[in-house]
């Protein structure tokens, strides 16, 4: 509707109008036919902001994880001790082949079954001559599963076994020893047959 209507110098008649959504805007009025002009300009709306796709936040938010991540891994803390770090021994009694046991790498733990036709014996488990973990012993047939990162070196260490976050290259499963000790003398050792070492 027109609100006020006021003599224009150039002829006709001008005036401001309000809109049903009540924006006001500049009016004229004809001379000849007395009608209003209604051909006014709307005040300038401050634009909308844009808004950010999901699958855009989702990629901008994969970039920022990548970026911290090294930051992340390189802030480690020292590694918790553990009492079975050690060295690994050197005067043992090594038997004259391998067990009759496949080793399997699942990504980031580490797999066999006992399929020979005797009990394990209690001991340490060994990887690489490095990285080592008590061993409770394994009945025939069962099978043993640990996280790698149960296995230390004589810092306490632990095994690398990747992950997405991981800083450094995984370490590749090369060779598992059992180690058994003896009521006298060197303890023993026997070696496990590995079938898949990498963690892919």
């Amino acid at each position: 509707m027109v609100d006020d209507v006021e003599p224009n110098p150039f002829g006709g008649r001008s005036g401001t109008a309000t809109s049903r959504r009540g924006h006001r805007f500049v009016t004229g009025v004809s001379p000849a036919a007395g009608s209003v002009d209604t051909r006014g300009f709307h005040a300038a709306e401050p634009p909308s902001t844009p808004r950010i796709l999901p699958a855009v936040r989702l990629a901008l938010l994969a970039v920022c994880l990548c970026a911290l991540a090294p930051l992340v891994a390189g802030c480690r803390s020292a590694p918790t001790p553990v009492d079975w770090a050690r060295e690994y021994p050197v005067d043992l009694v090594r038997a004259p082949k391998p067990l009759d046991i496949q080793v399997f790498r699942n990504a980031r733990t580490l797999e066999f079954s006992n399929t020979t036709a005797k009990a394990l014996p209690a001991g340490t488990l060994w990887i690489n001559r490095r990285f080592a973990l008590p061993f409770d012993g394994l009945a025939v047939g069962a099978t043993f599963e640990r996280p790698l990162t149960d296995f230390r070196d004589e810092f306490s260490d632990p095994f690398r076994a990747g992950g997405f976050f991981a800083r450094e290259a995984p370490d590749t499963v090369v060779m598992v020893e059992l180690e058994v000790p003896a009521e006298q003398g060197p303890a023993s050792v026997e070696s496990f047959i590995v079938v898949k070492g990498t963690p892919d």
